[in-house]
C-alpha cells in the first residue's frame, strides 16, 4: 500500500471513530496528490529509461551488448547522466536507432 492510501485510510478511520463522517461511503479525488505522494527521483527515471532502451537493443541483436557502456551502479546522478550520454553517443555512432526506427 502506498503512503497516500495509508494516510487517507487512517484519516477516514479516525474521522469515522470521532463521528465527524456520518456517511457510509466517501469519494476521494486524489488526481493531483498522487503525483506528489509517490515522486520518482531523477536518478530512478534515468535508470528506468536506460533499462528500457537496453532491453529494446538486446531484442534487435544481443551482440550490441558488448558495444554498450558499463551500467552505472553508483547512486550518483552526475554519473548516471554521464552513462546516459555515453549510451546515446554509442547508439548514434552505430546508427542503431535510425536503422530500426525504435
Amino acid at each position: 500500500m502506498d503512503l497516500l492510501n495509508l494516510l487517507i485510510n487512517r484519516t477516514v478511520t479516525i474521522a469515522l471513530e470521532k463521528g465527524i463522517i456520518k456517511s457510509k461511503s466517501i469519494i476521494v479525488d486524489a488526481t493531483h496528490t498522487v503525483s506528489r505522494s509517490n515522486p520518482h527521483t531523477a536518478l530512478a527515471v534515468l535508470r528506468e529509461r536506460s533499462k528500457l532502451l537496453r532491453k529494446a537493443i538486446y531484442q534487435i541483436d544481443g551482440e550490441y551488448k558488448r558495444n554498450l557502456p558499463q551500467k552505472n551502479e553508483s547512486g550518483d546522478l552526475d554519473q548516471e547522466l554521464a552513462y546516459c550520454r555515453e549510451l546515446q553517443r554509442v547508439l548514434d555512432r552505430i546508427n542503431l536507432l535510425v536503422k530500426y526506427r525504435l
